[in-house]
């Protein structure tokens, strides 16, 4: 993985995140810190788009699963955020 792009998003989860990198298709899990993504989608060998959802924690490092191993990213920043 070499770039997570936003690399932040709301506490309340819902953000779509492009995770760039290598060797990506064949992705079966991606990872933000200890939570699975909602939903994840292959774009491409070098890009999947994911949605994260609702969790406790204030950051995690980013992991993609393949076949051939894990990949590690950077971390993903939770921060507050309110609605009206």
């Amino acid at each position: 993985i070499t770039s997570i792009t936003p690399a932040s998003g709301l506490l309340s989860g819902g953000s779509t995140i492009t995770i760039t990198g290598t060797n990506l298709t064949g992705a079966t899990a991606v990872d933000f810190g200890t939570t699975a993504a909602t939903s994840f989608t292959v774009v491409s060998n070098t890009e999947i788009t994911a949605t994260d959802q609702w969790d406790q924690e204030y950051s995690g490092q980013v992991d993609v699963s393949t076949s051939i191993g894990t990949a590690y990213g950077p971390n993903f920043n939770y921060s507050w955020g309110f609605c009206f």
